[in-house]
């Protein structure tokens, strides 16, 4: 993400709005400038309010940038909030998949992250050193983000030696090892939350954060490589932790009993990909039951365990427990008794349409449902656009609903904001229905289809009419040959969907002119 991007079209607006999700892609030079105006914004405010933030993040600001803009950030008026990471809509973003464990980070390739390196597409910054200027000019810093900035063990200690009044920081990302999880933990004592998600901290950096961070109530270290022993050293010491994730660190069964016996104000816990298994989940249902948020994706619970946390887990709203292998009487169990869920997440479960319907017929205060790569079939998408009515996303990517299922659901969930139904076997029927039926879509994928250029054009035509509302995504990639509409370098570009469709608008402009 640190690599220099060429420059959007000079017609663009600084700011899409995409119905919350504002895009915008930077160069550095771009950056720079926008930067300057936010920073004289900031320094205009004569009635700040509490929670004011200096917000940079996504502006692809290097470091040789960092340095032109440290004076007038020095000479700010004293900062509490400082944002050097993410882009805002970036932020947005990844709070709402913040417990699928399915959205990783890769660094190279850009279906993980609505990023596109290859065509110059910034959402954060490239800094490999921490602006140690602005610090000393704003000891007094609380909140900090640098998310994705590789600034390694040696900016994690600048941090810990000037920034002590921290009560929050961000440093998902930034190639930070144990030694600088140690130097946080001897240094930031007043931190409340902490995010070091996507590090290589280990069990020492695990076990330096729970001696000496016992404010904590929000922990982040998913993938940090942690193990059962770091588990077991947070669960002994953070006990005030009301959310706590640690996905992806191997913690297995035992780090998860850990957890269950010793963090009880837990409201929102991960434990995604650690293999804890149906004793776990038992351990972790029996114990935390007041839960909110869990997600348990690939951690081999089971039907089993999908029983036990339908049994204990009550006041669960949200649910991921996706690549679980629940099948249909797992989502039966969790059918009768979770009537209070607005998110889940049950991708490549084992369910059927069987299960699909129990889902439907009880769970109708959902508006956020992921059934992907489950053969729930025509039937099972039917069932979901009957009942299911208050739904804004709906991901059944890989669900054989076909042409049928597809129209289901353009004739019924008409608030859906947000969809996917690729490889679903759809035509143009089915493309079609989508287009003219959900008109408040900001975000579609019918990739690996059959919607060819009938259904393409269908789609394309009605997203250049809709111009109250811009589309943050759109996939309509390996459908057959679509150059006879557009380029396939155009069509790839599918999380930046306004190019696209200022692209169609164009082509169609000279066809019709």
């Amino acid at each position: 993400m640190s690599s220099h991007g060429t420059a959007s079209s000079a017609s663009r607006s600084p700011e899409h709005e995409t119905r919350g999700i504002p895009v915008r892609r930077y160069t550095i030079a771009e950056g720079i400038a926008e930067a300057h105006r936010r920073i004289a914004q900031y320094a205009r405010e004569t009635a700040p309010t509490p929670d004011r933030a200096l917000d940079l993040g996504g502006l692809s600001l290097d470091d040789q940038a960092m340095q032109q803009l440290t004076p007038p950030i020095a000479a700010l008026p004293p900062l509490k909030r400082l944002y050097l990471g993410l882009h805002p809509a970036m932020r947005a973003w990844r709070a709402r998949v913040a417990d699928d464990d399915a959205y990783e980070v890769n660094f190279s390739n850009d279906e993980t992250l609505p990023v596109q390196h290859q065509n110059g597409t910034f959402a954060c910054n490239a800094l490999r050193a921490v602006p140690a200027a602005v610090f000393a000019a704003h000891p007094h810093i609380e909140v900090l983000d640098l998310t994705l900035n590789r600034i390694g063990d040696a900016g994690a200690c600048a941090i810990a030696e000037r920034l002590t009044a921290l009560t929050s920081l961000n440093l998902w990302g930034t190639g930070i090892g144990e030694a600088g999880a140690c130097a946080i933990a001897a240094r930031l004592t007043a931190l409340t939350s902490l995010d070091l998600e996507s590090t290589s901290i280990g069990e020492a950096g695990a076990r330096a954060i729970a001696e000496r961070l016992t404010a904590l109530t929000s922990l982040n270290l998913w993938s940090s490589g942690i193990g059962e022993a770091g588990a077991c050293a947070i669960a002994k010491r953070l006990t005030a932790l009301t959310s706590l994730d640690l996905g992806s660190n191997g913690i297995g069964e035992a780090g998860a009993r850990a957890i269950a016996e010793r963090l009880t104000a837990l409201t929102s816990l991960a434990l995604g990909s650690n293999g804890i298994g149906a004793a776990g989940v038992c351990a972790v249902a029996e114990r935390l039951t007041g839960l909110t948020s869990l997600n348990l994706r690939s951690a081999r619970i089971g039907e089993a365990g999908a029983r036990a946390i339908a049994e204990r887990l009550t006041a669960l709203t949200s649910l991921n427990l996706g690549s679980n292998g629940i099948g249909d009487a797992g989502a039966r169990a969790l059918a009768e008794r979770l009537t209070g869920l607005t998110r889940l997440i049950l991708e490549d479960t084992g369910i059927g349409e069987a299960g699909t319907r129990a889902l439907a017929e009880r769970l109708t205060a959902l508006t956020s449902l992921d059934l992907g790569t489950n053969r729930i079939g025509e039937a099972g998408a039917r069932a979901i656009a009957e009942r299911l009515t208050a739904l804004t996303s709906l991901s059944l990517g890989s669900a054989a609903i076909g042409d049928a299922g597809a129209r289901g659901i353009a004739e019924r969930l008409t608030a859906l904001t947000s969809l996917n139904l690729g490889d679903n076997g759809i035509g143009a029927v089915g493309a079609r229905a989508i287009a003219e039926g959900l008109t408040a879509l900001t975000s579609l994928d019918l990739g690996d289809n059959g919607i060819g250029e009938a259904g393409a054009r269908a789609v394309l035509d009605a997203w250049a009419g809709r111009r109250h509302l811009r589309l943050f995504r759109l996939d309509l990639t390996s459908n057959g040959d679509l150059n006879g509409l557009l380029p396939e370098k155009t069509l790839n570009r599918t999380f930046e969907a306004d190019a696209i469709i200022a692209a169609w608008r164009e082509t169609t402009a000279k066809r019709d002119g």
